[in-house]
């Protein structure tokens, strides 16, 4: 028999005594490994929330956050008295008037399923000019410069202002986005801190169980020359099971959740989604399952083998 196939062997054997001490204490290794499983639910539900409203604001942020609706038959003199009285307000923005054509394609675009010629839109629709600017108060300065200046409002769309005003500049979407951002990092960061130390509490204390449990049979492996490590490690390995398997657990429990929500409520998530914009959901796809999986059972081995390893050191004797 050679090196190799010992070392097998003994692996073999660490985790054949591993399962042994968890099916021997089978009660208490589940309702550890139940107790691991919410926990590690709890972290990913707060990091998801996390990643998601970051996503969110990115999108947010990546689309023009004011858009002013001009008259449709603005001249081009109108066209560049409109950038000079942008331009007079003394803020620093960068401003975006889009020609009429953009104005019928747009339109076109969400009316697709219906054919319209383009002669009726002459004239109709009103061009618009997307302003970005350093910051949110920026633009809000700059509303509030325009709102009040006749000679400014002569050029925007007369139906626009009757209707729906004559700009688009929702901030309070945004704003509650980033102020859940910022709620959901700090909770998140005390909840998994929390969470943590209450899964490595609990396996500890397991591991001490389950140790005094086998007391007898570690004296006697003892007596008969057994070295530490060979003692020690099935109880380390035990550890990290409990970690390994709420890991994937609760994943799967994430995984679930996710497709019975889209499978059998989808009104529910586009109600949710319409409230904070037209917010891509984000594709799901193997890969990214495949990585969840890894990432969250290995920390939770990490976690597991890191707290028993803890209560070996303690409690075994060499």
């Amino acid at each position: 028999m050679n090196y190799k196939t010992n070392i097998f062997i003994i692996i073999a054997r660490l985790f054949k005594t591993a399962f042994q001490y968890m099916w021997r204490n089978i009660g208490l290794s589940i309702a550890s490994m139940t107790v691991m499983t919410l926990s590690f639910f709890i972290i990913i539900l707060c990091l998801i929330l996390y990643y998601g409203s970051a996503k969110i604001i990115e999108y947010i942020d990546s689309k023009p956050p004011l858009i002013i609706y001009l008259k449709g038959n603005l001249t081009d003199e109108e066209g560049q008295k409109f950038l000079d009285k942008i331009k007079s307000s003394g803020l620093n923005v960068d401003v975006n008037l889009q020609d009429y054509e953009f104005s019928k394609r747009d339109f076109k675009e969400k009316i697709k399923d219906i054919e319209v010629d383009d002669s009726v839109l002459e004239g109709v629709l009103p061009r618009i000019a997307f302003i970005r600017g350093e910051s949110q108060e920026t633009l809000r300065k700059l509303i509030s410069y325009l709102e009040n200046d006749e000679e400014f409002l002569s050029l925007v769309d007369k139906q626009n202002i009757d209707k729906f005003g004559w700009y688009n500049f929702d901030i309070r979407q945004a704003d509650f986005i980033r102020s859940l951002n910022e709620f959901v990092q700090i909770a998140g960061i005390v909840a998994t801190g929390l969470l943590a130390t209450v899964s490595m509490i609990l396996i500890f204390i397991t591991t001490k169980l389950s140790i005094g449990y086998h007391s007898k049979e570690l004296e006697i492996m003892n007596l008969v020359g057994a070295q530490g490590w060979f003692i020690r490690t099935p109880f380390i390995i035990n550890g990290a099971l409990y970690g390994l398997i709420s890991g994937i657990i609760s994943v799967s429990m994430i995984w679930a959740s996710y497709y019975l929500i889209t499978t059998y409520y989808p009104n529910s998530i586009n109600q949710i989604l319409g409230i904070i914009g037209t917010v891509p959901w984000p594709e799901i796809d193997s890969y990214l399952i495949l990585q969840f999986y890894l990432y969250v059972s290995l920390a939770g081995a990490i976690l597991g083998c890191m707290s028993s390893f803890i209560a070996v050191i303690k409690y075994v004797s060499k």
